[in-house]
């Protein structure tokens, strides 16, 4: 068998296939399907406080991992990925990281100021307040870049 071909031929498949299959299993355990708890009880999976068999109270990483966050799986990936780097790169991402940081931020800064002192700071442009624009703007989670003309 060639699983990890088959998963490669989806884009982002190696994260995005686990991640999926953790999503569906917890969403069909949590339908509490009588043919899967006698699985499970025959199994000898433990029983819950409300007296259900859940699939993946296993307990450690993989309970973890599976059953209650991605973030787990999101640590693991950056964790394998910075291992893989050295201190020189790491500082090369981290000037490159802290230029588009400053310049975003203090970009959006002007931005807010110039509407803030050409129209009312209240209504703004378009009813967006001065300080709407900047944290709109300087916004951290912000993927994409707000131009205001």
């Amino acid at each position: 068998m060639r699983i990890k071909d088959t998963i490669e031929k989806i884009p982002g498949g190696l994260m995005v296939v686990p991640l999926l299959l953790g999503a569906t299993i917890n969403t069909v355990d949590q339908l509490h399907l009588s043919p899967i708890m006698n699985l499970l009880k025959s199994l000898g999976a433990p029983k819950t406080e409300q007296g259900y068999y859940e699939m993946l109270q296993i307990g450690g990483f993989s309970q973890e991992l599976f059953k209650d966050s991605a973030l787990v799986l999101i640590a693991l990936f950056i964790f394998c990925v910075g291992s893989q780097m050295n201190l020189k790169i790491g500082g090369k991402a981290l000037k490159k990281g802290m230029l588009l940081t400053t310049t975003k931020y203090f970009s959006g800064l002007a931005v807010g100021l110039l509407l803030g002192s050409i129209f009312d700071p209240w209504s703004g442009l378009f009813g967006l307040s001065t300080i709407a624009v900047i944290a709109a703007m300087t916004n951290k989670y912000h993927t994409t870049h707000i131009i205001v003309f």
